[in-house]
């Protein structure tokens, strides 16, 4: 398996599970949870950070923390599915290696007293995505449990026995 291949995989899974957690959202009684829309807009707000540094933009703060109700956050979270699909696709192998500097990494660097922060790759930046979105759905699969309501199976492995499925928005 190549890594384009493993990546392409991580990103359609990514999606996959972030639609079905939308749906477990859409299923909720109440209109609002502050405290479930706030970790949605924490995992989406990075994954359309790191991809607006992929394609050398800087992340618009403004856009990344504006106040969007649940209907409003999970099209943000669709048409951002939609745009780093077409990004993800046209990534060669070579791109790769090729360096991401995160502007936040001086916050970091301050917060833990780093004497330095080493360089990360596209590649490195790209599984990271990946990672930090699975790690936040289980924050949210939980809260909705606490909302009553049974959250979806996400799991990579379950996306592969289920066929690896397209998102279902």
């Amino acid at each position: 398996m190549q890594v384009l291949e493993v990546l392409g995989d991580l990103f359609r899974h990514m999606e996959w599970a972030d639609a079905s957690v939308w749906k477990s959202v859409r299923s909720l009684t109440q209109d609002d949870d502050p405290a479930l829309r706030a970790k949605l807009q924490h995992l989406h707000a990075v994954q359309r950070s790191f991809f607006s540094i992929w394609q050398q933009r800087a992340p618009d703060v403004a856009d990344l923390f504006a106040d969007r109700d649940f209907a409003a956050l999970r099209q943000w979270a669709h048409d951002y599915h939609q745009e780093v699909r077409t990004f993800v696709e046209g990534v060669k192998a070579q791109d790769l290696d090729a360096g991401a500097v995160l502007p936040w990494s001086r916050q970091v660097l301050a917060r833990f007293a780093l004497p330095e922060i080493h360089p990360t790759t596209l590649g490195q930046t790209m599984f990271q995505v990946a990672m930090h979105s699975t790690y936040h759905r289980g924050q949210i699969n939980t809260r909705i449990r606490e909302l009553g309501v049974d959250p979806p199976l996400v799991d990579y492995i379950a996306w592969i026995w289920f066929g690896k499925p397209d998102a279902e928005w």
